[in-house]
């Protein structure tokens, strides 16, 4: 929903489709950062929404928003930059239908 995509959504595989990755140091409130595109079906992707660096000198750190599932709902965290999801490296990215 936060990315307008059409009802239901899109999957971490589709999702490559609505994005262009970005630079670390060019995340803004509202990117995202993840695990997208090919292989990345059932359990083996996911995303996060960035909302701002835990520490802006060292950016090794960002504050989020992701949803868990259905058990835990949507929840603010704190995660590693280049965070892994079984082999692959989650990367930023930004919705490329801003307007």
């Amino acid at each position: 929903m936060a990315l307008r995509a059409t009802a239901p959504g899109t999957s971490t595989v589709g999702m490559i489709n609505i994005a262009k990755e970005i630079k670390w140091d060019e995340l803004q409130p509202g990117d995202f950062v993840g695990v997208l595109g090919d292989g990345t079906g059932e359990d083996k992707g996911h995303v996060t929404l960035f909302w701002a660096w835990v520490d802006k000198n060292t950016k090794k750190k960002y504050k989020s928003l992701e949803c868990k599932g259905t058990d835990y709902g949507c929840l603010a965290s704190e995660r590693e930059v280049k965070w892994k999801k079984g082999a692959k490296v989650a990367k930023p990215y930004r919705y490329i239908r801003v307007k």
